[in-house]
C-alpha cells in the first residue's frame, strides 16, 4: 500500500502527535513517522525517499517546532520533485508566521482549541484531500425499550482550513521600480544641469562617460553574480590586483601590446575569480541545510564571508608588490586608444555598451535568466529539474573576475598609472550601480540591460555634487540615499505571502 500520510514534528509535541498517528490510523490511513531516525544519516535519506516514492498523495503534518528545521524542508523539496500533491498541517499554533516554509499554493490546516472536537472536521478534511472513504462506526444494538433522547447538538469544530497565495503588489509600486532608475537619472540631469553650465558641458558629459565605463564593466559581473544568488565585496581590490600584476609584468618584460596586455589582466581576474566561486560553492554547498530555507538571503551569506575573506587577503599583496608605491605605465601606446571616441562617444563606454548587450543577449537565448531565477529560488529542487547550479555559481565569479581584469585595462588607460589604493571601496558603487538599474538582492529579478542605467545613475552623482562644490566627506550620504530608496521600492514591488480561507 501506498503511505498516505507521511509525519515529522518535533520531541516536544510527541504526545499530541501520536494521538493524531492513532486516529488517522483507526480510519484506516497508512501514517508514516520519521521519528526512529536520526535526521541526516543514510538510513534517513533511504527511509525517507522510500517512503515518498511510494506515495500517491501526502500529508505532511507539523508542529510549529518543525517549521523551522531544514530537515523538514528537505522533504517537502523532494515531495515537490516528485509532483506529490502535499498538504502541509500544523498541530497547533496560528497566524502567517506558523506556515511551514510558506508553500504557495499549499492547503494549511491549524488544529486549535480542543482536540477532540476539531479532529473529527480535521480527519474529515484529510480524508476528502485522500479521496478515501472515512470507515461508518459500527451500528449499536437497539435496547429493548428505546429511551427517548433529545437530539445531541453538533460539537463546535476549531478546524481551520487556509491556502496560502502570493498576492502580487499594487501595480503602481511594480511599475514605478520599473521606471524609477530612468526618472532618477533624468531629474539629476535636470538638477546638476540647472545648478551649473558646466555640467552640460559636452567635455563633463565625455568625462561621465569615462567615468562610468569601469563601473560598468565591473557592474555587469556583479549582475550576473547577484542573479546567481551571491554578491562580491572584494571586486575592488581584485581590480588592484589585476592592474598591479599587469603593470608589473609589462615594466618588466616590456611587452608594447595592447591585446597582451588585456589577457594578463583578465586571466589574473579570472584565476581569482575561479578560487573565489569554488570556495563560495563549497561553502554554501556544506551550509545548505542551514540556509535554503530562505535561499535568497541564506545564499548571499557565504559569498559575504568568502569575499571578505578575498578582500583582506588581496589588501597586503598589493601593497606588497607595489611597495606601497604608484607604478606608471611608461610607454603610451598602451594608453593612448583610451581618449579616442567614436560619433563624440568614448571607445571605452563603448566598450563597456558593448559587453553589457552581449552578456545580455548570451544569458536571453541561452535560458541563464531562468536557470539563475529557479537556482537562486530553490537550489535543490533546480538541482532535481538538472540545473547545474554550482557551474552558476563558479562561472559567475568567473565573469565577474574577467571582466574586473578588464576593468583593470580600462583605469590603468585612463590614469597611466597604478596606484596601491587602486580600487578601494568600488566595490560599494558597483553594488549600489546593480541594485539602482533594478537587479534585487532579496529576489530573483534583474538583467544586464537595466544596469546600464544604474551605472550611470552613479556616475552622474559624483562629478554632478563635484561641480556643484559639495564637500568630498558628504559625496557618499546621496549615493546611499539613493540605495535605500531603490531598495525600499523594491520591498514595496515584492508580492506578499496572505492566507485565504477555504471553505
Amino acid at each position: 500500500m501506498a503511505h498516505h500520510i507521511f509525519m515529522s514534528y518535533s520531541r516536544r509535541d510527541v504526545e499530541v502527535m501520536h494521538r493524531v498517528r492513532d486516529l488517522l490510523r483507526e480510519g484506516g490511513l497508512e501514517v508514516w513517522t520519521d521519528e526512529k531516525l536520526e535526521p541526516g544519516t543514510p538510513s534517513w535519506k533511504d527511509a525517507i525517499q522510500e517512503a515518498l516514492d511510494t506515495a500517491k498523495a501526502i500529508v505532511v503534518i507539523l508542529s510549529p517546532d518543525a517549521k523551522q528545521s531544514t530537515w523538514v524542508k528537505r522533504e517537502l523539496d523532494y515531495a515537490s520533485t516528485l509532483n506529490l500533491r502535499i498538504f502541509p498541517v500544523l498541530a497547533r499554533g496560528s497566524g502567517r508566521d506558523a506556515v511551514p516554509f510558506l508553500l504557495a499554493g499549499a492547503q494549511y490546516a491549524n488544529i486549535t482549541g480542543d482536540f477532540d472536537k476539531g479532529i473529527q472536521s480535521f480527519r474529515r478534511a484529510i480524508h476528502n484531500f485522500l479521496d478515501v472513504p472515512l470507515p461508518q462506526p459500527l451500528a449499536s444494538p437497539s435496547p429493548a425499550h428505546p429511551v427517548s433522547r433529545e437530539p445531541e447538538a453538533i460539537p463546535h469544530t476549531t478546524f481551520v482550513a487556509q491556502q496560502l497565495s502570493l498576492v502580487p503588489a499594487p501595480a503602481i509600486y511594480v511599475r514605478l521600480r520599473q521606471i524609477a532608475p530612468l526618472l532618477l537619472l533624468i531629474a539629476s540631469v535636470i538638477f546638476f544641469g540647472l545648478g551649473s553650465d558646466q555640467f552640460l558641458d559636452e567635455r563633463n558629459l565625455t568625462n561621465i562617460l569615462r567615468v562610468a565605463a569601469p563601473i560598468g564593466l565591473l557592474a555587469v559581473g556583479m549582475t550576473v553574480v547577484v542573479l546567481a544568488g551571491g554578491i562580491d565585496l572584494s571586486v575592488g581590490r581584485l581590480m588592484g590586483l589585476c592592474g598591479v600584476i599587469t603593470s608589473l609584468v609589462v615594466i618588466n618584460s616590456g611587452i608594447v601590446s595592447l591585446p597582451a596586455m588585456v589577457l594578463i589582466a583578465v586571466g589574473v581576474g579570472l584565476v581569482i575569480g575561479l578560487i573565489t566561486g569554488y570556495l563560495v560553492m563549497r561553502v554554501r554547498n556544506a551550509a545548505v541545510l542551514q540556509l535554503d530555507a530562505q535561499p535568497t538571503i541564506g545564499g548571499l551569506i557565504p559569498s559575504i564571508l568568502i569575499t571578505l575573506f578575498i578582500l583582506y587577503l588581496l589588501n597586503p599583496i598589493v601593497l606588497i608588490l607595489t611597495e606601497g608605491r604608484p607604478l606608471r605605465v611608461i610607454d603610451d601606446s598602451l594608453t593612448d586608444w583610451y581618449s579616442e571616441a567614436i560619433a563624440g562617444i568614448p571607445v571605452s563606454f563603448i566598450l563597456f555598451l558593448g559587453v553589457a548587450v552581449l552578456a545580455h543577449l548570451f544569458m536571453q537565448r541561452t535560458s541563464l535568466y531562468r536557470n539563475m531565477a529557479e537556482a537562486r529560488t530553490n537550489r535543490q529542487d533546480a538541482r532535481h529539474r538538472g540545473i547545474r547550479v554550482d557551474r552558476l555559481t563558479i562561472g559567475s565569479f568567473a565573469l565577474l573576475g574577467m571582466l574586473t581584469g578588464l576593468a583593470a585595462v580600462v583605469w590603468i588607460a585612463r590614469f597611466r598609472s597604478v596606484d596601491p589604493n587602486m580600487g578601494n571601496g568600488m566595490e560599494l558603487t558597483v553594488i549600489a550601480a546593480v541594485i539602482v538599474g533594478g537587479t534585487s538582492l532579496f529576489r530573483a529579478q534583474g538583467n544586464v540591460l537595466r544596469t546600464i542605467v544604474g551605472v550611470l545613475v552613479v556616475s552622474v552623482l559624483p562629478v554632478g555634487l563635484i561641480i556643484l562644490g559639495v564637500s568630498a566627506y558628504w559625496q557618499t550620504i546621496p549615493t546611499l540615499g539613493v540605495v535605500l530608496l531603490f531598495v525600499a521600492l523594491d520591498f514595496l514591488a515584492m508580492p506578499r505571502p496572505k492566507l485565504v480561507r477555504v471553505e
